[in-house]
């Protein structure tokens, strides 16, 4: 059914999905993995990862905000880890109606069926239209990163909870290396740092909440004094690494520094532990020291060390 996906981006239709990342067939699983997702990453689709049951409450309401401004118009999906947030129970601060009315307005929307104003949805294109089409999907994306912005400081505003924004940058001041991640994990990674950071060593995290459009320059912003960053991806492009992994390295390939390793974990629903997060920092530390460079992203194993 991914074919809709890209149908819906092409027509301009700001609908707003809840994506429950789950492992790809086969052999099934009902476990987190963010590879479902990350394949619609070409698609048109905005795509946001939230940490917690309160970030998903929240980031669906902003959702039909940004997915219906006529600067954007285009669909977007809240992914939230299957089973690790879609079955569990935790507190959540419900935004009262009138609040969350004020918001969002009834949409109305821009195009839509009119015998006194046809338009045509879906249509047949040739070469000499359909490469603008796609540049303009392309253009509300690039548009969406300040809207994206400023309807999270709105949200923040109004409600007092925080908004999503493009990152979240946690200790990342003067920090030798970071840690990047997105969904679930990131609360696991946070407990880590905080940790590592009691015991003397320098490390920070980047929390990606936007995944598309991709937040190149806020990554860029946080990374550029680093010393080397890790990205832990909880999905991969069979062939080749995890796509978080690659979208960092290409939004910093610029830089002498930071030195970057990826990493896969989490597949399935594997349990990552602060001790797996400290393991992997180090690993990335050395590398930066030694100037070793690894093909690809490295796997970690049952035992929470490094393949």
């Amino acid at each position: 059914m991914t074919e809709v996906i890209y149908n819906a981006a092409g027509t301009r239709l700001p609908m707003v999905l809840t994506g429950a990342n789950r492992s790809i067939s086969a052999p099934i699983s009902i476990q987190v993995d963010h590879q479902d997702t990350l394949s619609l990453r070409d698609s048109g689709l905005l795509q946001f990862y939230v940490e917690s049951a309160q970030e998903a409450y929240d980031m669906h309401i902003q959702a039909f905000r940004i997915a219906e401004d006529p600067d954007i118009l285009l669909p977007t999906m809240i992914c939230m880890d299957g089973w690790v947030l879609t079955h569990s129970y935790e507190p959540v601060e419900l935004i009262d109606q009138n609040v969350i009315d004020a918001f969002l307005p009834p949409y109305r929307p821009i195009h839509y069926l009119d015998p006194e104003n046809p338009l045509t949805f879906g249509s047949y294109a040739e070469d000499d239209v359909l490469m603008e089409l796609k540049y303009m999907i392309q253009g509300a994306m690039e548009r969406a990163k300040v809207k994206i912005g400023d309807i999270s400081s709105e949200f923040h505003r109004i409600t007092g909870h925080p908004g999503a924004g493009l990152i979240e940058a946690y200790h990342t001041e003067k920090a030798d290396v970071i840690l990047m991640g997105m969904g679930s994990l990131v609360g696991t990674m946070k407990e880590a740092v905080d940790a590592m950071r009691a015991d003397g060593i320098s490390v920070g995290l980047i929390k990606v909440c936007c995944y598309r459009p991709f937040p190149a320059e806020a990554i860029l912003e946080s990374c550029q004094n680093a010393q080397a960053v890790a990205v832990l991806d909880r999905g991969f492009s069979m062939g080749s690494e995890g796509p978080l992994s690659l979208d960092v390295k290409a939004a910093l390939s610029n830089l002498e520094k930071p030195h970057i390793l990826g990493f896969i974990t989490g597949i399935a629903g594997r349990e990552i532990t602060t001790e797996t997060i400290r393991n992997i920092a180090t690993e990335t530390l050395e590398a930066a020291e030694s100037r070793r460079i690894l093909r690809g992203s490295q796997w970690v194993d049952l035992n929470r060390s490094i393949l």
